[in-house]
């Protein structure tokens, strides 16, 4: 991750937090010899935890950045191609359906 420009610091505490080399909460937690979090390593975990999110490379960016901008043009998705006589039919019949399920 270094290689690729992450920096030294955050690769260090990932390291130190979930590897052999420090407190290994990964495998304890794994294996089931962590049974109570304590308030510091239920921060490091979350702090752990946004930084593995906040990964990513540039066309992973590019592409959800345009899946959410396509959102946002039409939040509401393309229209029904049903008519408007198949769309009453089949809420009538969800509501039939529900009525006598209850």
């Amino acid at each position: 991750m270094v290689d690729n420009g992450f920096d030294a610091d955050w690769e260090r505490f990932l390291r130190t937090f979930l590897l052999s080399d420090g407190s290994n909460v990964r495998n304890l937690i794994a294996h089931g010899f962590l049974d109570a979090i304590d308030p510091v390593n239920a921060a490091l975990a979350l702090q752990a935890c946004a930084v593995m999110v906040l990964l990513t490379t540039d066309e992973a960016v590019a592409r959800d950045s345009a899946t959410v901008k396509a959102a946002l043009a039409n939040p509401t998705g393309p229209r029904s191609r049903r008519s408007l006589r198949k769309r009453v039919v089949a809420a009538v019949m969800a509501a039939w359906l529900e009525l006598r399920r209850t």
